[in-house]
């Protein structure tokens, strides 16, 4: 955002964290929806509460989790990210 304001003032500091909300937005529902469609074709359960389990699941296990594990489990998702490309 500094970059933007910088470049852009004030205007441009507003567009530029909007449109990083909005994409940021639009990635959690888009993970959610998908997630929660995952756990309503093992479970038979409505995609509806499958989403929310799905939220509460990863949700709870992050926040209960150590960070480096985090840390460990994300730098294992982005090399699979890395590897998928080669």
């Amino acid at each position: 955002l500094s970059m933007a304001k910088s470049t852009y003032d004030r205007p441009g500091e507003i567009l530029a964290g909007g449109s990083y909300i909005f994409l940021h937005y639009a990635l959690l529902v888009a993970y959610i929806s998908r997630g929660g469609e995952l756990v309503s074709t093992f479970v038979d359960i409505s995609p509806a509460f499958a989403s929310m389990a799905f939220t509460v699941l990863v949700g709870g296990t992050v926040y209960a989790s150590d960070e480096s594990i985090l840390d460990n489990i994300n730098t294992g998702l982005v090399m699979g990210v890395v590897v998928s490309f080669l």
